[in-house]
């Protein structure tokens, strides 16, 4: 699911560079993404920076074959700084 603010919404440069953005997060934070929200959106010359704040649900990869696991899921909350040039995703950065 994907739930941006209201100026993400009216802007479609800013959506277009969170929907690049989105896969680069989840990787990064290794988790799934259960909500993603823009503070800030601007354009730097060519590269267009989108700033927010997301949740991630964490988990324990899957158990071994013929093992049993418990799964634990962790929700985490981090400040997103993702750079979109050329229709590329070209730096990351998250923080907690």
């Amino acid at each position: 699911m994907l739930f941006a603010s209201m100026a993400a919404t009216h802007m479609p440069a800013t959506s277009a560079a969170l929907q690049l953005c989105r896969p680069a997060i989840a990787r990064k934070a290794e988790g799934q993404i259960a909500v993603i929200s823009v503070s800030r959106s601007y354009a730097s010359r060519r590269t267009r920076v989108v700033r927010g704040q997301v949740t991630v649900f964490v988990g324990m990869g899957p158990a071994a074959p013929g093992s049993a696991s418990a799964h634990h899921l962790i929700r985490a909350t981090y400040d997103y700084s993702c750079s979109v040039r050329s229709g590329r995703v070209r730096n990351v950065a998250l923080s907690q």
